[in-house]
């Protein structure tokens, strides 16, 4: 059904019906059903014309230029826009029809000016203070993450990654700071464990991009195997003693073989990542990326920032060196006294660690969760050794090292083209 409605004659008709009078509640609730149901055809098919999804996407892209992140943010809330999706490079090529086409290229030129402006995020999130105005940046990077990822998009994900690798940057940052209230950066622990990090979000998306149900699977190992299946035949296209190879012994292979994956076998064409480099998003944007949606979209750097504050919060400082109890200290004196007589070397407790540092953080963590568990072991299993990755990421902030992904990336390549020139 294709309904078009004038919004000028929908305005005068609605004032029109308030002044007629009705005998009915229940009439005037239809009416106002059926308005609500015309209104709704009519604003979906406005967001589904091609054109008027260009000019919202050019809308956006012009918010980006004119005031950064900030004020693309801004704009959307305001005209209540959501992220166009943004699909691969194979989806464009090979699934989009070409009433589509342009909106699909459009949307994937905004998604690369996005990522670039993210780009420029990573150096101020790292320099600005450990305070309010961080704390704000930081809340930014979030938002964006969120906006990005509540649009189904092969590119949305990639970029809500991104804006979610520097958001942990700054929470990292903050949680670091003893002087920073940490209930400012409670509310968003939450918001680093997005629902698009799941196997469902993942397939769904990937299937979108596909134009067909590829992954039919509920675990991640399952859909590695159906992504190798595909790449073993497609490699068996293209060689095909590959494939006489493989019908010797049938019993050795256990690939996915269903219709959907053998018509869409260059879907599984991937890019050979190590060609990239340094292995950014900018500079993968163009390539087709779909094995890192099936491997996992988890940061390292969301790890050890939840990590970190999950840390300040239950030991409330950041030790330089082990605080040892009066309990401990004895413990340790008379276990001193028996290796001395025994002949034993003594090896202290702080000795089997890289630091003072790492040991202050295990004494500290193991105190606490005998105190709140009883031992370390009816601890949650999640938290048996979480102060090793928040002594990582407080050592690192430290030490200025603490980076997004693809800005540790760069930093390695520009290190080993400089050592190998």
């Amino acid at each position: 059904m294709n309904l078009k409605i004038n919004n000028h004659a929908m305005k005068g008709f609605c004032q029109h019906i308030m002044t007629v009078p009705f005998p009915h509640e229940l009439a005037m609730k239809t009416i106002f059903q059926i308005l609500i149901f015309a209104l709704g055809i009519n604003m979906a098919g406005a967001q589904s014309n091609p054109e008027s999804v260009l000019k919202r996407i050019a809308a956006l892209s012009e918010a980006l230029d004119d005031g950064g992140i900030a004020w693309l943010l801004a704009k959307a809330r305001m005209q209540s826009w959501q992220a166009p999706p943004i699909p691969s490079p194979w989806h464009v090529e090979h699934v989009s029809t070409p009433e589509q086409k342009s909106v699909d290229i459009a949307a994937r030129e905004f998604g690369k000016k996005l990522a670039e402006h993210l780009d420029g995020m990573s150096p101020k999130l790292r320099q600005l203070p450990a305070d309010t105005p961080l704390h704000e940046e930081t809340a930014r990077m979030l938002e964006l993450s969120e906006w990005c990822a509540a649009t189904d998009g092969y590119g949305n994900l990639f970029l809500a990654q991104r804006s979610l690798d520097l958001g942990a940057v700054g929470v990292a940052r903050l949680a670091a700071n003893p002087d920073f209230p940490v209930k400012n950066i409670d509310n968003f622990l939450a918001r680093l464990n997005p629902v698009w990090m799941d196997i469902e979000t993942n397939q769904r998306v990937l299937n979108k991009d596909a134009g067909a149900t590829v992954f039919m699977v509920s675990e991640r190992e399952e859909m590695e195997r159906t992504y190798g299946s595909g790449q073993r035949l497609l490699e068996e296209q293209r060689h095909p003693n590959l494939l006489a190879e493989r019908q010797k012994t049938p019993q050795r292979w256990r690939l996915v073989e269903t219709p959907a994956i053998k018509a869409n076998l260059s879907f599984f064409a991937g890019v050979e990542f190590n060609q990239v480099r340094p292995a950014t998003l900018v500079n993968l944007w163009n390539r087709n990326c779909h094995l890192l949606i099936i491997n996992g979209l988890e940061l390292q750097s969301v790890r050890n920032a939840k990590a970190l504050v999950e840390f300040r919060r239950a030991i409330g400082e950041f030790s330089e060196k082990p605080v040892f109890t009066a309990e401990q200290l004895r413990d340790r004196e008379r276990g001193a006294a028996e290796s001395a007589k025994a002949g034993l070397k003594i090896v202290n407790m702080e000795d089997t660690y890289a630091s003072p540092g790492a040991a202050a953080f295990a004494l500290a963590w193991g105190n606490y969760l005998e105190k709140t568990y009883g031992s370390r072991g009816n601890a949650p299993a999640n938290l048996h050794n979480l102060n090793a990755a928040a002594f990582q990421a407080y050592d690192e902030i430290k030490r200025g090292v603490f980076f997004d992904q693809d800005t540790a990336n760069t930093k390695q390549y520009e290190s080993l083209t400089k050592a190998n020139p």
